[in-house]
């Protein structure tokens, strides 16, 4: 029902970077990945850093047409710095307690000191939401990614929450 890879558009941003896309790859098999793509410019033209979750998710029947409950547990997580200017900017910032950012490798922040990179959330991060599933065109959420948060009652057409079908790679 949702298999497949879904997109936002791209998002304005007032920290390190200038704006941001968020990509959801759901899997038959329960399992997800969400991407965070993070540009210097306004238009998400060139990702120079990404930040990646990676976990399962399980939907639920409400009752209500077209519109589910939605569980994510997402297990794994990954930054990198895809150009100089993300490595840069991150290095300056003393990001996630590390002064020293690797250019194209993943970074793992289980592995830096606990309480160092409160930016990307716990993990396992459970998520609670709702979506409204429109069949082949959009996902629209109840609520951005949190943890342990309580469960939307309805869906919100924001930018962050709504995400376009994908055409297959």
């Amino acid at each position: 029902m949702v298999d497949g890879l879904w997109s936002t558009a791209c998002i304005p941003r007032q920290d390190l970077f200038a704006s941001y896309r968020i990509e959801l790859d759901f899997q038959k098999a329960q399992d997800v990945t969400r991407t965070e793509y993070y540009a210097m410019d306004a238009t998400c033209a060139e990702a120079v850093a990404t930040l990646q979750y990676r976990g399962d998710y399980e939907l639920i029947v409400t009752g209500r047409d077209f519109t589910y409950a939605i569980d994510f547990s997402l297990n794994e997580q990954s930054l990198v710095a895809l150009h100089s200017s993300a490595q840069q900017r991150w290095e300056e910032a003393g990001f996630c307690g590390q002064q020293l950012w690797p250019l194209t490798v993943a970074q793992h922040p289980l592995t830096f000191d606990p309480g160092n990179c409160t930016a990307v959330g716990p993990v396992p991060l459970n998520h609670l939401n709702l979506v409204s599933i429109n069949r082949g065109f959009s996902l629209n959420f109840g609520s951005d990614l949190a943890h342990d948060n309580e469960r939307p009652v309805d869906v919100v057409i924001s930018p962050e929450l709504v995400f376009l079908s994908q055409p297959s790679p």
